[in-house]
């Protein structure tokens, strides 16, 4: 009704997603993983689960250029 004050509480339910990294040459397998600036214990090749996002992710090795 008009002027009626009500209390809502939303509760979404989170989507969980994945996302694959590898890396290319064959040379560069091992590669370190960073999302969101964060190291992950996971190298390359691998799949992370993630919640459905936006995400940074940048892959390092010693002697390649950062990849993000």
């Amino acid at each position: 009704m008009l002027g009626q004050t009500e209390s809502i509480t939303l509760s979404p339910n989170p989507k969980q997603g994945a996302i694959s990294v590898s890396t290319t040459p064959f040379d560069a397998r091992g590669a370190e993983i960073f999302i969101n600036n964060e190291k992950r214990k996971e190298t390359t090749p691998a799949t992370i689960p993630l919640l459905i996002g936006n995400y940074d992710v940048t892959v390092k090795k010693l002697g390649y250029l950062d990849a993000s």
